[in-house]
């Protein structure tokens, strides 16, 4: 799991962008190796509900706080979204791990969002947005944190905030992210990638200004 998560990052992130997948990993805490298996697993799987009831009071903290994080993004209620997030949080926090707990107050922010405590969630992302400056969210692809940070804002009615964040997010697209892919996948990149599309699309849009 290291290997993959580790050496092999670059190359899961190009497989996920060419087949428009989330790949969560399932992990079980005593694996026996080298017995490894990969599953795709839809975002509503139910087993990403089973694989945390496995984990035990011993077992690794950083997975439960993935798979906690991966429980939040995928329910439908926000109130149990930022209960998730703030478990991971909290875990995060206590173990000094900052790109999860930047990973945690992200998603929290927009589930603020989403239950109508958008002040709230505005004001916060704010903070997040400070901290992505020096640090990156773990396992949250970076144009998709800046993505969540546009829609927080938007949703408060904080249109520089958002066209900030839309700015800065389609900025690290083109010339940080596009550079590192081939070139037989850099149009699937931009175009079929949903959070890379939706970014791209919004600040092309309101960065050109109102038509004369």
């Amino acid at each position: 799991a290291t290997y993959l998560l580790n050496e092999k990052r670059s190359d899961i992130f190009l497989i996920k962008t060419r087949l428009q997948l989330s790949a969560p990993p399932i992990y079980t805490p005593h694996p026996d190796t080298p017995h490894y298996r990969s599953n795709r697993l839809r975002h509503d799987a139910p087993r990403l509900q089973g694989a945390l009831a496995t984990l035990g009071p011993g077992d690794d903290v950083h997975i439960r706080m993935q798979l906690v994080l991966e429980i939040a993004r995928t329910t439908a209620d926000p109130w149990e979204a930022m209960r998730h997030c703030d478990e991971a949080m909290r875990l995060a926090t206590q173990l000094e791990f900052a790109g999860v707990a930047l990973k945690a107050g992200l998603c929290r922010a927009q589930a603020q969002a989403a239950a109508g405590q958008t002040q709230e969630a505005a004001r916060a992302m704010r903070t997040l947005v400070e901290q992505m400056a020096s640090v990156q969210p773990q396992d949250l692809y970076v144009g998709e944190a800046w993505w969540i940070a546009a829609q927080v804002f938007d949703a408060n009615g904080d249109g520089d905030e958002s066209l900030m964040a839309l700015a800065r997010g389609a900025q690290w697209v083109r010339r940080v992210a596009l550079p590192q892919v081939p070139d037989a996948f850099r149009d699937s990149f931009l175009q079929r990638n949903p959070a890379n599309r939706a970014l791209l699309a919004a600040a092309d849009r309101r960065l050109a200004g109102p038509a004369a």
